[in-house]
């Protein structure tokens, strides 16, 4: 009968140990992945008995608005949002994501979590955004940067859980979910055709000499270009810009008044602004 019970406290020791050492983040703790990506475990495997009934939401928004998309331009930061809600009196929420493309190769471009969540990685080469503990709300954040152009479908896969507290997963809710994200090709494709350069004139609006400032990753001839708003060309000069930043001046002062665009081209790459000629 001792026996017994020295292997019951030992067992329940060792589940209570391996409880507390998961709440600190399952792929952190090396524990794993408990998104349910590629029809894996997720959390309710051990997370059960609750009657707390948690769901789970995945959103992606323009970054710093709260714009939600449901396509990804590739190159693009945005603002990712999982959250776990439940009924009940819980004492906490658990949750952990990863980020696949079609052919459940990871994407890994995961950056600045919220403070109650942490970034992982696995063996599997799999990067993750878990909670730091048991979190006293739901909501985790994280920045994410859409892939490069062509790669296709990606969905996120989350599994989350509403806890208990009482330091074991005998008593918790678990659930999980998935949000697939489309490629906008034609914005993928756009993107590509961007100068890596960036752009700044002034003043603006300008009367007679136009400054033009450049910083970015071009160099050598680039063909600058003043157009009105028919399309016309009325200022056409090659530039030779140099690496890093660059400044030059053009005279704008045969413009009529109104609204150019100013252009500047390499290798059929543009980068562009407006101007209003007073």
């Amino acid at each position: 009968m001792k026996k017994k019970f020295l292997l019951f406290s030992f067992t329940f020791v060792a589940l209570a140990l391996t409880f507390m050492s998961n709440s600190g983040g399952r792929a952190t703790a090396g524990g794993g992945d408990n998104t349910g990506a590629d029809s894996g475990p997720f959390c309710q495997q051990c997370h059960s008995g609750g009657n707390f009934s948690p769901a789970m939401t995945i959103e992606v928004y323009d970054e710093n608005t709260t714009n939600a998309v449901s396509e990804y331009i590739a190159g693009v930061i945005y603002d990712v949002t999982m959250e776990v809600t439940a009924d009940g009196n819980q004492g906490g929420f658990g949750a952990q994501m990863t980020c696949l493309d079609g052919n459940s190769n990871p994407i890994t471009s995961f950056s600045s979590p919220s403070s109650n969540a942490q970034l992982a990685s696995l063996g599997n080469g799999r990067q993750y955004v878990e909670q730091m503990g048991i979190s006293s709300v739901g909501t985790f954040t994280t920045k994410w940067t859409a892939p490069i152009s062509g790669t296709g479908d990606i969905t996120f896969y989350a599994g989350g859980i509403a806890a208990d507290g009482g330091g074991s997963t005998a008593n918790d809710g678990a659930t999980k979910t998935s949000f697939t994200l489309s490629e906008n090709l034609q914005s993928s494709n756009r993107a590509e055709q961007q100068l890596a350069v960036s752009l700044k004139v002034y003043p603006n609006p300008v009367e007679t000499v136009l400054n033009i400032e450049t910083v970015g990753s071009t160099s050598g001839q680039h063909t600058l270009t003043v157009t009105n708003v028919a399309g016309q060309v009325m200022v056409n000069q090659q530039l030779d810009i140099d690496f890093g930043m660059d400044f030059t001046q053009i005279d704008v002062s045969n413009l009529a008044q109104g609204v150019y665009n100013v252009t500047l081209l390499k290798d059929g790459k543009v980068a562009s602004t407006q101007i209003i000629k007073n």
